[in-house]
């Protein structure tokens, strides 16, 4: 999420033809093109948040932004240990039943930048 003319970016792995349970990334040989990268200045930069499929898979297309800007805004501004007790509990508390797969979140934000 940044700044720059209010835009925001996502980027996602095509999972067309790909096989379940599949993570590109953990494969012995690099494939750049199986990635999607961007390049952004850290100035018009306020946060990245990096999702497993566990999590991205079930968000719709578009609310994809919309979840990556709540968890900006909710936790961007909280001390380091409420944070992680809180995010523990939310996903272990996820809200689609049945679905098992690992859920991991990984965010950058910066401080005092909120949108």
């Amino acid at each position: 999420m940044g700044k720059l003319k209010k835009t925001h970016l996502i980027l996602s792995d095509n999972k067309q033809n790909s096989f379940s349970n599949y993570t590109n990334s953990l494969q012995q040989e690099f494939k750049p093109s199986q990635w999607e990268t961007a390049t952004i200045e850290s100035t018009d930069c306020n946060a990245v948040v990096l999702c497993t499929d566990g999590i991205s898979d079930d968000l719709l297309p578009e609310k994809q932004m919309i979840f990556a800007q709540e968890l900006y805004s909710t936790y961007s501004d909280l001390e380091a240990e409420e944070r992680k007790r809180d995010l523990k509990r939310w996903l272990n508390e996820w809200p689609v039943p049945g679905h098992s797969d690992d859920k991991t979140i990984a965010c950058l934000f910066k401080k005092g930048s909120s949108q």
